[in-house]
């Protein structure tokens, strides 16, 4: 949910005059060798729309326009689900239940304590219909489906202290990210933040497995470190936070940099 597909096409002119078309939708699994009339109440039409046209889920682009003879145009089909909003009181259906304090599911807002969301997958189904106006030619169906399912993502820790570190050295921590939807594939990034890496810092996280990051403490000053990253899922759609601490008392021996030929762009680094 909040994930965005699409799925390029054409629409190809074999013929001697130029072709308007028009797209139409009809929510729903439909026959494709019915005919479906323009007249029918059931029709979603985009001049209509308002509204309805930007919260439609599956979709295409352009919804009109003209091919030339002997050329064709590029028609988009789209999938954009939406993510589900926390509202809580009685206008929320959302089933929940009580969070570990360990765990988090992306899409919480704060920690494992928050309760977390239980969405049930959503199926979506519409029948695009692309008509021509000035020529006497059947439509062109394309059935279009899709399911949106809630990414549930399960962390191993949300709150890493590092303890003390010297500068010019590194402590590093597992930390342990397990998809746990058998179906869907999440793309991941930490945002970046100082005195602290992640490597991998992006990635995808493939249905049903665990993914170990390297969690690193790296300070360059003395003095107590803290600071939040951000595992974001899916373009930051969703968002888990991590806090991570650290305290450098003490100064460390900098290692001997690589001079001459031999020598990369990291070691002249400060």
């Amino acid at each position: 949910m909040g994930e965005r597909r699409e799925y390029p096409a054409f629409l190809v002119n074999n013929g001697p005059q130029p072709a308007s078309f028009n797209l139409r939708f009809l929510n729903g699994l439909k026959n494709l060798d019915e005919d479906y009339p323009e007249t029918a109440e059931s029709f979603i039409s985009p001049a209509q729309a308002g509204k309805e046209l930007t919260d439609r889920v599956l979709t295409a682009e352009p919804l009109s326009g003209t091919v030339g003879p002997y050329s064709q145009v590029p028609v988009t089909f789209i999938c954009r689900t939406k993510k589900h909003e926390k509202k809580g009181g009685f206008t929320d259906s959302v089933q929940r239940k009580p969070a570990s304090s360990q765990e988090s599911r992306a899409g919480s807002a704060t920690t494992g304590l928050e309760a977390k969301f239980l969405v049930e997958p959503a199926d979506y189904a519409t029948l695009a219909m692309v008509s021509f106006s000035n020529l006497q030619h059947d439509d062109l169906k394309v059935q279009m489906m899709a399911r949106a399912c809630y990414p549930d993502v399960k962390i191993s820790k949300q709150q890493l202290q590092f303890g003390e570190c010297a500068t010019n050295e590194r402590k590093d921590f597992a930390l342990t990210v397990t998809n746990k939807n058998e179906d869907l594939p999440l793309d991941f990034c930490f945002s970046k933040v100082a005195s602290f890496k992640a490597v991998p810092s992006r990635g995808k996280l493939l249905p049903g497995t665990e993914h170990t990051i390297s969690l690193s403490f790296e300070p360059k000053n003395l003095g107590m470190v803290s600071q939040e990253m951000t595992l974001e899922i899916l373009g930051g759609v969703y968002r888990i936070p991590l806090r991570l601490q650290g305290h450098c008392n003490t100064v460390g021996q900098r290692p001997k940099g690589i001079r001459g030929p031999m020598a990369r762009p990291q070691d002249f680094e400060p």
